[in-house]
């Protein structure tokens, strides 16, 4: 791995003061930066909760970030990466049970708007930025990486080369593989979906397993319509899990802690009044199954899902309401329905060891109307 590595940017952000919103949910993180944004959260053992986005603070443009919250504190990291002339974002992190980490995400060229794909790692102790041929801007035509699944010796990273501009955030889809030694280049199998056009494809999340990976994607169909599948890779072929409609999309995927392959994805269907409605499925390698039961949701896309083995946590964005978030919450004792998290869509989620849920919004962009995102981080004690 070649990259030049640096220090924490020790720059301490004092926790804010916030009352306790309803089903528990506290803020604990609000980055300065009206433009702000938050893509994606996770567990990283040994290092604790590490958020990842766009810092706006002290720029007019983004700069890839990463938050990391020791004991009550969160302190920004910035990503090694060539800003000159441009800026950058994080849209994915994975921490691995090694106590590494891997981020993902992308630069952007002021001039002409193209991005060239961003990887990012953490050793425990430093972040250094990836540098292989396939990550440099005079090797590769405008990428954007979204997604990534970190195992010792095992990461995956998603996202598009080539975005349409007619149809982004759609693609050629991007899918390489780390060993712990090499990276190669996974050409994702199409032939089982209801995706026709291989340059119309948008990788939303993988999720790495000690029996291969799952790969989630959305796609443009023959009639102009948009359609999702979960495909499962073992190293040697392709396997379809998840073969979804006209107008079903999927956006998030997470692993079952101590389970090889079982898995659960998230998205979006449509309904007879032309919304969508949230939809989770879980599963295994061989075949993902619609989950029935959730509370009753109105007009509610499902982004990000986080399972412990104890609970599971579905978050999104709620379009029927004025609080705009969604968070759901299985136990054994069923389904339960958990506002408070803030009033925007909640992108990410994810489970520490002692069950606390940390979600995280919003993701790039953010802004409603006139009012900046809000970004921060929300936190629920277990039980």
């Amino acid at each position: 791995m070649r990259g030049a590595l640096v220090g924490m940017a020790m720059v301490a952000l004092a926790l804010p003061s916030s009352a306790m919103a309803s089903n528990g949910w506290h803020r604990s993180f609000a980055p300065p930066g009206d433009a702000t944004s938050i893509d994606s959260i996770a567990t990283v053992p040994g290092a604790g909760i590490m958020a990842a986005g766009g810092d706006s603070t002290g720029t007019s443009y983004d700069t890839p970030t990463v938050w990391q919250r020791t004991g009550h504190t969160w302190t920004a990291e910035p990503i090694p990466a060539d800003l000159t002339n441009g800026w950058g974002y994080l849209s994915g992190i994975s921490g691995s049970s090694d106590g590494q980490a891997w981020v993902v995400g992308r630069t952007v060229a002021l001039a002409t708007g193209a991005g060239t794909p961003l990887v990012g790692h953490w050793d425990g102790t430093a972040w250094s930025g990836v540098s292989e041929p396939w990550t440099q801007a005079s090797n590769t035509n405008s990428g954007d990486l979204t997604t990534v699944s970190a195992r010792p010796g095992d990461v995956w990273v998603g996202g598009v080369e080539d975005p349409d501009v007619d149809h982004e955030p759609l693609g050629t889809p991007l899918l390489w593989h780390d060993d712990g030694g090499q990276w190669t280049q996974v050409p994702l199998e199409l032939a089982r979906t209801n995706c026709p056009f291989r340059h119309e494809i948008w990788v939303t999340a993988v999720s790495a397993t000690s029996q291969g990976v799952f790969v989630a994607f959305n796609c443009e169909t023959a009639d102009s319509g948009r359609a999702g599948a979960v495909e499962f890779f073992n190293g040697r072929s392709w396997h379809t899990v998840l073969r979804l409609g006209e107008g079903r999309q999927v956006f998030g995927l997470s692993q079952v802690p101590g389970d090889s392959t079982t898995v659960w994805a998230v998205g979006g269907v449509p309904m007879p009044d032309g919304f969508d409605r949230g939809a989770a499925w879980t599963g295994d390698s061989h075949k993902l199954h619609r989950v029935h039961g959730l509370p009753p949701l109105g007009r509610v896309v499902l982004e990000g899902v986080a399972s412990d083995g104890n609970q599971v946590y579905l978050v999104g964005d709620d379009l029927t309401n004025t609080t705009g978030s969604v968070a759901l919450r299985q136990t054994a004792a069923g389904w339960e329905q958990l506002p408070g998290a803030g009033d925007r869509e909640l992108q990410a989620v994810t489970i520490a060891p002692s069950g606390r849920a940390w979600v995280a919004r919003p993701e790039f962009g953010g802004w409603l109307g006139n009012q900046p995102p809000d970004s921060g981080v929300w936190t629920r004690a277990p039980g």
